[in-house]
Protein backbone atom coordinates (compact mmCIF):
# COMPACT_ATOMS: atom_id res chain seq x y z
CA UNK A 1 0.00 0.00 0.00
CA UNK A 2 1.61 3.27 -0.95
CA UNK A 3 2.30 5.67 1.76
CA UNK A 4 1.76 10.00 1.64
CA UNK A 5 5.76 9.75 1.13
CA UNK A 6 5.24 7.79 -1.92
CA UNK A 7 2.88 9.87 -3.30
CA UNK A 8 4.91 12.65 -2.44
CA UNK A 9 7.89 11.73 -4.20
CA UNK A 10 6.07 10.47 -7.33
CA UNK A 11 4.11 13.68 -7.47
CA UNK A 12 7.72 15.29 -7.66
CA UNK A 13 9.10 12.89 -10.07
CA UNK A 14 6.11 13.47 -12.38
CA UNK A 15 7.58 17.55 -12.49
CA UNK A 16 11.14 16.53 -12.71
CA UNK A 17 11.86 18.07 -9.07
CA UNK A 18 13.35 14.69 -8.45
CA UNK A 19 15.01 12.47 -10.45
CA UNK A 20 14.62 8.22 -10.92
CA UNK A 21 15.17 6.60 -7.18
CA UNK A 22 15.49 10.00 -5.61
CA UNK A 23 13.96 10.54 -2.57
CA UNK A 24 13.13 13.63 -1.36
CA UNK A 25 14.88 15.90 1.02
CA UNK A 26 13.18 16.41 4.51
CA UNK A 27 11.57 20.13 3.27
CA UNK A 28 10.43 19.20 0.35
CA UNK A 29 8.76 15.82 2.18
CA UNK A 30 7.19 18.16 4.85
CA UNK A 31 6.08 20.25 2.18
CA UNK A 32 4.64 17.98 -0.26
CA UNK A 33 2.78 16.32 2.36
CA UNK A 34 1.28 19.44 3.74
CA UNK A 35 -0.05 19.99 0.10
CA UNK A 36 -1.50 16.23 0.06
CA UNK A 37 -3.26 17.04 2.79
CA UNK A 38 -4.67 20.01 2.03
CA UNK A 39 -5.88 18.75 -1.50
CA UNK A 40 -7.54 15.67 0.20
CA UNK A 41 -9.25 17.70 2.39
CA UNK A 42 -10.46 20.19 -0.53
CA UNK A 43 -12.19 17.12 -2.18
CA UNK A 44 -14.24 17.26 0.71
CA UNK A 45 -15.87 20.71 -1.07
CA UNK A 46 -15.61 19.44 -4.81
CA UNK A 47 -18.00 16.02 -3.43
CA UNK A 48 -15.00 13.69 -2.73
CA UNK A 49 -15.16 13.29 2.09
CA UNK A 50 -12.85 10.55 2.51
CA UNK A 51 -13.16 11.01 6.43
CA UNK A 52 -9.96 11.31 7.09
CA UNK A 53 -7.33 13.87 9.51
CA UNK A 54 -4.19 14.54 8.44
CA UNK A 55 -1.39 12.19 7.35
CA UNK A 56 1.69 12.08 8.37
CA UNK A 57 4.67 10.60 5.84
CA UNK A 58 4.34 6.84 6.73
CA UNK A 59 0.52 6.90 6.79
CA UNK A 60 -0.89 4.37 4.17
CA UNK A 61 -2.77 6.75 1.59
CA UNK A 62 -6.96 6.58 2.19
CA UNK A 63 -7.48 5.45 -1.47
CA UNK A 64 -8.28 2.39 -2.98
CA UNK A 65 -4.55 1.30 -4.28
CA UNK A 66 -6.19 1.80 -8.18
CA UNK A 67 -6.18 5.88 -7.31
CA UNK A 68 -2.71 6.03 -5.87
CA UNK A 69 -1.23 6.80 -9.22
CA UNK A 70 -4.10 9.10 -10.09
CA UNK A 71 -3.88 10.70 -6.71
CA UNK A 72 0.52 11.65 -7.39
CA UNK A 73 -0.52 12.84 -10.80
CA UNK A 74 -3.04 15.36 -8.88
CA UNK A 75 -0.43 16.65 -6.35
CA UNK A 76 2.25 17.05 -9.37
CA UNK A 77 -0.13 19.58 -10.73
CA UNK A 78 -0.12 21.17 -7.51
CA UNK A 79 3.60 21.15 -6.61
CA UNK A 80 4.53 22.39 -10.37
CA UNK A 81 3.53 25.83 -9.22
CA UNK A 82 5.52 25.95 -6.21
CA UNK A 83 8.79 24.40 -8.13
CA UNK A 84 8.39 26.80 -10.81
CA UNK A 85 7.99 23.45 -13.97
CA UNK A 86 6.09 23.28 -16.72
CA UNK A 87 3.24 20.67 -16.99
CA UNK A 88 3.09 18.04 -19.90
CA UNK A 89 -0.21 17.82 -21.92
CA UNK A 90 -0.36 13.99 -20.88
CA UNK A 91 0.21 14.62 -17.21
CA UNK A 92 -2.94 17.38 -17.51
CA UNK A 93 -4.96 14.58 -19.20
CA UNK A 94 -3.98 12.26 -16.81
CA UNK A 95 -4.97 14.24 -13.80
CA UNK A 96 -7.65 15.22 -15.23
CA UNK A 97 -9.09 11.62 -16.22
CA UNK A 98 -7.71 10.59 -12.90
CA UNK A 99 -10.20 13.13 -10.82
CA UNK A 100 -13.05 11.57 -12.61
CA UNK A 101 -12.32 8.33 -11.97
CA UNK A 102 -11.66 9.09 -8.00
CA UNK A 103 -15.23 11.39 -8.05
CA UNK A 104 -17.20 8.46 -9.64
CA UNK A 105 -15.92 5.70 -7.04
CA UNK A 106 -16.10 8.23 -4.01
CA UNK A 107 -18.26 11.32 -4.78
CA UNK A 108 -21.73 11.58 -2.53
CA UNK A 109 -24.01 12.74 -4.03
CA UNK A 110 -26.50 15.11 -2.37
CA UNK A 111 -29.54 14.22 -0.97
CA UNK A 112 -32.81 15.21 -3.80
CA UNK A 113 -34.90 17.40 -1.94
CA UNK A 114 -38.37 17.56 -3.55
CA UNK A 115 -40.61 20.37 -2.31
CA UNK A 116 -43.66 19.54 -1.08
CA UNK A 117 -45.72 21.76 -4.15
CA UNK A 118 -44.42 19.56 -6.33
CA UNK A 119 -44.82 15.55 -4.76
CA UNK A 120 -49.09 16.07 -5.43
CA UNK A 121 -49.94 16.29 -9.02
CA UNK A 122 -52.41 18.96 -10.00
CA UNK A 123 -55.86 17.41 -10.33
CA UNK A 124 -55.06 14.03 -8.21
CA UNK A 125 -57.78 13.33 -5.66
CA UNK A 126 -56.50 14.31 -2.16
CA UNK A 127 -55.79 11.35 -0.22
CA UNK A 128 -56.70 8.63 -2.84
CA UNK A 129 -53.52 8.36 -4.39
CA UNK A 130 -55.83 8.39 -8.22
CA UNK A 131 -55.21 11.41 -10.70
Amino acid sequence: MATARDVVATALRLIGALASGEVPEAAEAKDGLAALNRMLHGWKARGVDLVHADLALSDPLPLAPEFHEGTAQLLALRLAAEYERDLRPELVQAAGDSWAAIRMAYAAPAPLVVESGLQRLPGARRGTGIP
